[in-house]
């Protein structure tokens, strides 16, 4: 699951949900679940398939119903599929994005500064291609559009929002993935106000750069292969749905400009460990036997124990990434 993907779009109908005067309607069909979602700003109307992994969703403004706001498909995860157009309230479109093509087409009549974004994402784009490669970059890399444009500090857009004003220091989001269809791991670049790069120090969820000698970059491991080696070194688990593999950052927690390595990991599901903080707040803590491979040479270098914690409530909930079992 792309988990980067599906955030943005439950973010997005979250924020959906949080306007005033919020009503949700539900209906059963033979064949789907219909949604029908009112609030202040905007009324949503989701056919949610019974048999096949599809959602059609369709956004409307809520003082005129006639007026669109966007359309299209997902995935059941909330995957965007195919072509999606978004309108203003004004019926104007601002931008249509094909999200099998990884295509965005901006209205530059309604996106003041777009230029400086398409500038200093041509930046970020030599700074890739600088230290790791065109190979690398045509291989493994692709920009969906995840961008913040910000004026001292203060966030005034991004690629699909238009600009309110001139910024000055910029933030890029890339993903990473070794084939098609893996969940990426994201490559972050930010410009501050002077156009310098600024590594990234604090978000361990983000990739920098690695320092790489060797002339070819390209990785150089594989699923069924990190699995094979994982299995000679003692891996056991019958159920294959427990056994997961992820490109992971490593950082090196400081801010200088190569500050990490990727790794590669084969992750085995262990155990499950519940918990209660109280009669409405629990959680449940995932332990694995982790097997870590250096990408590059395909070489396993090490097997730790790794946990993810997963804790909800009534109101609230969040999950972790992995993290250090020292327990």
């Amino acid at each position: 699951m792309n988990f980067k993907k599906s955030f943005i779009a439950i973010l997005f109908l979250f924020n959906i949900m949080l306007h005033a005067q919020f009503e949700e309607k539900k209906i059963e069909t033979d064949s789907s679940y219909i949604e029908v979602i009112k609030n202040s700003k905007y009324k949503v109307f989701n056919e949610i398939y019974k048999f096949k992994d599809a959602i059609w969703s369709r956004v409307t403004y809520i003082n005129d119903t006639l007026k669109l706001n966007s359309e299209g498909w997902t995935t059941k995860e909330h995957h965007r599929l195919g072509v999606w157009k978004e309108y203003n309230e004004n019926g104007e479109l601002m931008y249509v994005r094909d999200y099998d093509k990884n295509i965005c087409t901006i209205n530059p009549k309604l996106y003041p500064y777009h230029n400086l974004l398409v500038e200093k994402k041509n930046k970020a784009d030599n700074l890739i291609v600088q230290e790791y490669g065109k190979e690398f970059m045509k291989n493994y890399v692709a920009f969906e559009f995840d961008c913040s444009a910000y004026l001292n500090d203060k966030y005034v857009g991004s690629w699909v929002e238009p600009l309110i004003a001139k910024p000055n220091n910029f933030t890029f989001n890339y993903s990473i993935r070794l084939k098609k269809g893996d969940n990426p791991i994201y490559l972050r670049i930010e410009f501050d106000k002077n156009g310098n790069f600024v590594p990234q120090k604090y978000y361990s969820g983000y990739a920098g750069f690695e320092k790489i000698e060797r002339r070819n970059k390209k990785f150089k491991i594989s699923k069924d292969k990190a699995i094979a080696i994982a299995n000679s070194q003692g891996m056991k688990n019958d159920n294959t749905n427990d056994i997961r593999q992820y490109l992971f950052w490593e950082s090196s927690k400081n801010k200088a400009f190569y500050n990490g390595h990727f790794k590669y990991y084969i992750t085995n599901l262990v155990d499950k460990v519940r918990y209660k903080e109280s009669e409405e707040r629990q959680g449940v803590i995932y332990k694995f036997d982790v097997y870590v491979f250096n990408p590059w040479t395909g070489k396993f270098t090490e097997k730790k124990k790794m946990k993810s914690i997963e804790e909800y409530g009534k109101l609230s909930g969040h999950t972790t990434g992995l993290l250090p079992d020292v327990e």
